[in-house]
């Protein structure tokens, strides 16, 4: 979707991002490589803060404690 819409991608995510910050979300999870691309590119235009994980990252972290 971010290629062939890129002005919607770039709006649904930050809409995504500011409803998981108003519930005071520190990160988002997806096992969706397209929305992991759209999100980090959202965060980075926005200049917000929230970590952006692949759901296999966060299983990783989690082992390795």
């Amino acid at each position: 979707m971010a290629d062939a819409y890129p002005d919607f991608s770039i709006w649904t995510t930050t809409e995504r991002l500011n409803e998981a910050k108003s519930t005071g979300a520190e990160a988002l999870v997806t096992a969706c490589p397209w929305c992991i691309r759209s999100f980090k590119d959202a965060v980075k235009k926005t200049g917000d803060n929230l970590q952006i994980y692949d759901v296999v990252e966060l299983v990783t972290k989690s082992v390795e404690g």
